[in-house]
């Protein structure tokens, strides 16, 4: 919530969304109109759905916070857990992406790094840039757990990790195109 805040204060005139369900830390900043919100029904996690209209064209973003299943001392009760949940959200975007036509943007915190397979199994390209790209924690971060992935009716045109602190991660940030 702080980041909203502050984002909020830094860009006053993009539109916001928030997540419909909770008052959470899920929310998408836009310059463009916003022509749908929805929660992702089933999912375990935070996240929320908005389709975006920029020109003619209708974006679709998906923005997501899985969470860790387990906080267990035993890493390998934890790192189960934690797949399994992923499994989860993993079919319910599968699920998702099914449904829907035009260009996708899915991001947010996985909590996992790029080679898991709650990413890796998705249809959509990770949005990668070159040097150092960790995100956590944010002081002196050692992994990747946040992610931007975008289907083929997108083209990257520049991507990099923004060292600003106001979170324990630290943001992901891309220049997309249509193709």
């Amino acid at each position: 919530n702080l980041a909203i805040r502050l984002l909020t204060e830094k860009i006053p005139d993009y539109h916001l969304v928030r997540s419909l369900e909770t008052d959470n830390d899920v929310a998408v900043f836009t310059r463009f109109p916003i022509q749908k919100q929805e929660p992702l029904p089933d999912f375990p996690g935070f996240n929320l759905l908005a389709t975006v209209q920029i020109g003619q064209e209708n974006v679709n973003l998906v923005n997501l916070h899985l969470d860790k299943a387990s906080k267990s001392k035993i890493p390998v009760r934890s790192i189960w857990s934690t797949t399994t949940l992923h499994a989860e959200a993993r079919e319910e975007l599968l699920n998702h992406l099914g449904k829907t036509k035009g260009p996708i943007i899915v991001a947010g915190d996985f909590n996992a790094p790029s080679a898991a397979p709650v990413l890796r199994r998705l249809p959509l390209q990770e949005v990668r840039g070159l040097g150092l790209e960790a995100t956590f924690p944010d002081a002196f971060p050692l992994w990747r757990l946040d992610h931007i992935l975008i289907n083929n009716q997108l083209r990257v045109n520049s991507c990099w990790v923004d060292p600003v602190s106001f979170s324990d991660h630290r943001p992901v940030w891309a220049r997309l195109s249509f193709r």
